[in-house]
């Protein structure tokens, strides 16, 4: 069942952002989004899953197609119909064999020195998103998924 979260406002939404794939870019472009989406009325909890899967799949551009050399990332955000649409474009290097990581719960029940450093983040970006789509054209990476919306309920 995926997760919808209420829009209080039915303005069409698009953001577009062009940046560095480097950690302090990344962190403007990210304050820059939700600067933007912040105005249309989103639910604040759509908001919060917004932030977390977008800084999660840029975190990853950076750290990982983008360690060897520097590149750039774009960014677009539009509501279409009841969803959030997201599409982040990057020239690094190619997911490992063509495809995303499966995005399983890293193993928590073991003692505090034996946590996992990392392995939570596609579990978020999974559990939090819906249409995850990866594709390699030429030498583009593209990252495509959405965030469900449905309106919100009138109070009585």
């Amino acid at each position: 069942m995926s997760r919808q979260y209420a829009m209080t406002c039915p303005v069409p939404v698009e953001v577009s952002l062009f940046f560095e794939a480097e950690p302090e870019s990344v962190r403007h472009a990210l304050q820059r989004l939700m600067l933007e989406l912040q105005p249309h009325g989103l639910d604040p909890d759509l908001l919060g899953a917004i932030e977390l899967v977008v800084a999660e799949a840029l975190n990853n551009i950076v750290e990982h197609a983008h360690a060897t050399h520097q590149g750039a990332i774009s960014l677009r955000a539009r509501s279409v119909a009841q969803q959030m649409q997201f599409e982040l474009l990057d020239q690094g290097l190619p997911m490992p064999g063509g495809q995303l990581p499966p995005g399983q719960a890293a193993m928590v029940d073991v003692a505090v020195d034996d946590l996992p450093e990392g392995g939570f983040g596609w579990f978020l970006i999974r559990s939090l998103s819906q249409d995850l789509r990866y594709s390699r054209d030429g030498d583009t990476n593209r990252l495509c998924f959405s965030l469900a919306l449905q309106p919100q309920t009138p109070a009585l």
